[in-house]
């Protein structure tokens, strides 16, 4: 949104001003080092807080700790609300990577003590702290989800979609990737993970290299064409089996 832009990201604002009426490069409409800091730096505070929230977990317990991980949830959705400015916005995400970091190493720990033998599986689907340094890992854009899922509507509106149609395709794929997690927990248990990760990460491979290759084709590297609406279909469609095969794998 513009007056999003204008308060938090004044350079991309004043990028697009700049390039308005020109064919500017699909690629680099948003190449911003705040943008990715701002998207990163959850991800970082997880990892750190991943560290401490295992001795936290120790000493007092799993359902402290998802109290403390859920308070801070609740501090930084505040700050989020009522930021006017880039950094209040990180500091926000900052604590909210502190909350994900207790969330995710005490939340499984106590699922798996909790749970029956015969659905542990599908209740308790985190690697604790693997779970946070691979999210981390991720954004050095190696699976491709948080390129998929995290600037879905930046990415749409630069391969051309309208803006209502970019924040319906996010919609789209969020359908999508809860959907097939359904798909996952339903089926973990009779199957294993072994059948689910494999058959997931064949065709999240596949589905990749079909979008990369579709790109590159239609906007060679120059960036400065733009897709019909039966190619922005087909690119649709092996986005939401991408980000399937990622949930249920």
């Amino acid at each position: 949104m513009e007056d999003f832009l204008s308060k938090c990201f004044p350079s991309i604002e004043r990028k697009k001003e700049r390039e308005s009426g020109h064919d500017d490069n699909a690629y680099c409409k948003f190449d911003n080092y705040p943008l990715k800091l701002f998207t990163s730096s959850l991800y970082l505070a997880a990892l750190v807080a991943s560290f401490f929230a295992s001795t936290v977990t120790r000493v007092f317990g799993r359902k402290p700790t998802m109290f403390f991980g859920g308070l801070v949830f609740l501090i930084s959705s505040i700050l989020h609300g009522v930021a006017q400015n880039l950094a209040l916005l990180i500091v926000g995400r900052l604590l909210l990577g502190v909350g994900v970091g207790f969330a995710n190493l005490s939340i499984p720990v106590y699922l798996s003590e909790m749970a029956p033998a015969k659905n542990r599986g599908a209740l308790d689907m985190g690697f604790q702290m693997a779970i946070t340094i691979g999210i981390l890992v991720a954004n050095l854009q190696f699976t491709g989800i948080n390129i998929i899922m995290f600037y879905a509507p930046v990415l749409f509106k630069s391969l051309g979609f309208e803006d209502n149609s970019s924040l319906m395709s996010a919609v789209i794929t969020g359908v999508v990737n809860f959907v097939a997690t359904l798909v996952s927990i339903f089926t973990v248990d009779r199957f294993g993970r072994r059948i689910l990760f494999l058959e997931g990460g064949v065709q999240m491979f596949i589905c990749q290299i079909t979008i990369g290759v579709m790109i590159g084709a239609k906007f060679g590297s120059s960036g400065q064409r733009s897709l019909s609406d039966f190619d922005a279909d087909y690119l649709l469609f092996f986005i939401c089996a991408y980000v399937a095969a990622y949930a249920w794998s």
